[in-house]
């Protein structure tokens, strides 16, 4: 027998049995689309979101410009905003929030009632990244209102965890230049203490200007001696009066302690002056760089206490008015075909079992 003619069989055989193929096809979809108005009605509600960049919860650099500050976040932004929205927290906190172990009637004390909740959710709530790189978080329920509250609850739900580990880096940095700030606040006052104690010690009031005023002193006081001292011999060689004589001595005496004195002071001058000067520029240098940290924290503090969106919203979850499922007509259709091709099957495989004898071959 050729090939064709075998074709020709197989299709003989199911024109014969096509009333009891379109039959059955017939009865499978009548009663699959019965079944299927037992079926609860579920609907979908979807939100959608971009991540917003972690530089907007970033405070603006000290003495800088605010430049390149992306708003939108990158792929690592997407990928932990998909982490967290996957997250136990926030199933833990959908399941306390609308009491889902009632809702989808689920025996909380039962030791599979965690896992079973977990499972029903998981098939009900779903994530994943659109095509244009946001975020699509859908719930489905039986009750449209529900599944809108329930989407809308787990996007606030992401952004307040991922607002919550941005302060709480936040929160370490604010503590640890809180804790720098009282150091450095202790070390300032030790320094200006010891500064205080060597301007006293060395009696240095000005570096700058106290040197200047000590050399002029010098100079004056030097050239007072010489003029009083050329006074006092000019008198004494040409035998003045004994009464200016002595009032140049005594003039010029006080000149002389009045010198000694300047030397004096300018030693010890000279002494402190470079422990005195080096301080000075510690002390300068270490309040610019307080000054510069307070700052930085008082900036750090108010970006802290600043309210921070780690999402942007682009569309919240409606109330859906169209079910998502069951798709009614897909079922009746489907199992209508697959009843039609079972048949046909069927009816093959007892046409070629009749015209083998596989009775024959079974009972020898």
């Amino acid at each position: 027998m050729s090939e064709n003619e075998n074709l020709i069989d197989l299709v003989s055989v199911i024109y014969r049995n096509r009333k009891r193929i379109i039959y059955s096809s017939i009865i499978a979809a009548v009663l699959t689309a019965v079944f299927s108005l037992f079926m609860k009605n579920y609907y979908k509600a979807t939100t959608i979101f971009y991540p917003a960049s972690t530089d907007l919860a970033k405070p603006v650099p000290v003495g800088g410009v605010e430049d390149n500050r992306n708003f939108y976040g990158n792929d690592f932004d997407l990928d932990r905003l998909l982490t967290i929205a996957n997250s136990d927290e926030v199933a833990e906190y959908l399941v306390n929030t609308f009491n889902l172990y009632s809702h989808y009637d689920i025996d909380s004390t039962s030791k599979r009632g965690p896992s079973n909740l977990r499972k029903k959710l998981k098939k009900l709530y779903t994530t994943e990244k659109s095509r244009f790189d946001a975020i699509e978080l859908s719930v489905e329920d039986k009750d449209p209102e529900i599944s809108a509250k329930m989407a809308n609850a787990a996007r606030a739900k992401v952004n307040d965890i991922a607002q919550g580990l941005i302060k709480g880096s936040q929160y370490k940095m604010v503590k640890a230049y809180d804790e720098t700030l009282f150091k450095k606040e202790i070390g300032i006052k030790s320094l200006s203490d010891s500064l205080a104690r060597m301007r006293a010690k060395y009696k240095i009031y000005s570096v700058e200007s106290q040197g200047e005023v000590y050399g002029e002193n010098l100079t004056l006081t030097q050239s007072s001696i010489n003029n009083v001292a050329a006074r006092l011999k000019a008198y004494q060689d040409a035998f003045g009066p004994q009464d200016s004589i002595r009032k140049l001595k005594i003039l010029l005496s006080g000149l002389n302690n009045q010198f000694n004195s300047l030397e004096e002071s300018v030693a010890l001058f000279n002494e402190g002056y470079s422990t005195v000067l080096s301080l000075e520029l510690e002390q300068l240098k270490f309040a610019d760089q307080l000054a510069t940290d307070k700052e930085r924290y008082k900036q750090l503090k108010l970006t802290y206490d600043s309210p921070f969106a780690a999402i942007h919203l682009v569309q919240k979850a409606e109330v859906p008015n169209l079910k998502s499922r069951p798709k009614r007509s897909l079922y009746v259709v489907g199992i209508a075909l697959l009843t039609g091709i079972l048949s046909i099957l069927w009816v093959l495989l007892s046409h070629q079992f009749k015209n083998t004898g596989w009775r024959e071959v079974f009972r020898d």
